[in-house]
């Protein structure tokens, strides 16, 4: 990850889900890059998943994946949601935690919640469209087809639960 910072430019910053990504390897440099994006009295803004929101549509993935990984020869990553550090920002009192800890003034969390209707192929789309991707990545054409097809067949909640953590706060001006 490039955790080289232009910062100090932007009136705001806006880090969402995908941004969070970086955090699974390098929680220090994208830390940085967050809270340098903003100018002094700048404003951010962070969204992240709220424990327990992904498991059941991802858990699934994971398993599916584990025997071609293996299969492969292929380390099985630990499952996202189960990253160190990931799990410093699941919670609403984490998050709001973290970004007073990178210096964010005025912090404020709220969550955001919706029930999606959830069929196995809108799963399989969430699963690969997100950073999930990582436990098919490099594994041939058969092999993720495999996967797709112990996914498809395995029981899944017929709702994804969406939690969204949003965090807010400003840069300070000192």
């Amino acid at each position: 990850m490039n955790t080289t910072t232009i910062g100090g430019l932007f009136d705001a910053s806006v880090t969402g889900f995908e941004r969070w990504t970086p955090l699974l390897w390098d929680p220090v440099g994208a830390a940085t890059c967050a809270a340098a994006d903003p100018r002094p009295g700048g404003r951010m803004a962070v969204t992240t998943w709220q424990a327990g929101s992904v498991e059941p549509v991802i858990g699934p993935f994971a398993q599916a994946a584990e025997a071609e990984q293996v299969a492969a020869g292929r380390a099985m990553p630990a499952p996202l949601w189960r990253r160190e550090s990931s799990g410093r920002v699941d919670s609403a009192g984490k998050l709001s935690g973290w970004l007073s800890g990178i210096g964010a003034d005025g912090v404020d969390v709220t969550t955001f919640g919706a029930d999606v209707p959830l069929t196995p192929e809108l799963g399989w789309e969430l699963c690969t469209g997100s950073a999930a991707r990582i436990l098919i990545d490099g594994l041939d054409a058969d092999a993720v087809a495999r996967i797709r097809a112990r996914y498809l067949a395995a029981p899944l909640p017929d709702a994804f639960k969406i939690r969204a953590l949003i965090g807010t706060g400003t840069r300070p001006t000192g």
